[in-house]
């Protein structure tokens, strides 16, 4: 909990910021949901295209940490980023909803997390 309290402290103090992130992390729950029926729908190009904005998402969210405001956190959650990133990419070359499901629960998972740390202020 003491990584979360610093990088709270530290970059992230507008309230601004922290309703993006967690907008961003909404957007990404929608964006998987909505390739994994696009891809059990046959329709194949509009899911690669929400794996692909979703994969857009996670780069954003990739660039935006801060290392200087919590150290660990910030490479915790850059291989959590970049192994979603990974998966969607596998997402949208199989055209098949496995790879997706397994970032979504990641995803949730954080979402969860950054709500719940947010929502305390």
């Amino acid at each position: 909990m003491r990584g979360i309290a610093a990088y709270k402290s530290v970059s992230l103090e507008s309230s601004d910021q922290r309703k993006l992130v967690v907008m961003c992390f909404e957007a990404l729950i929608r964006r998987q949901r909505a390739a994994m029926r696009s891809f059990e729908e046959k329709k194949f190009l509009e899911g690669v295209e929400h794996v692909r904005i979703a994969r857009e998402i996670f780069s954003e969210l990739l660039i935006g940490l801060d290392p200087d405001a919590a150290p660990d956190m910030a490479t915790n959650l850059a291989s959590l980023y970049q192994y979603c990133l990974r998966e969607l990419t596998l997402a949208g070359h199989e055209s098949t909803s496995e790879h997706i499901l397994t970032s979504l629960k990641v995803t949730e998972e954080l979402y969860m997390g950054f709500k719940s740390a947010f929502s305390s202020d």
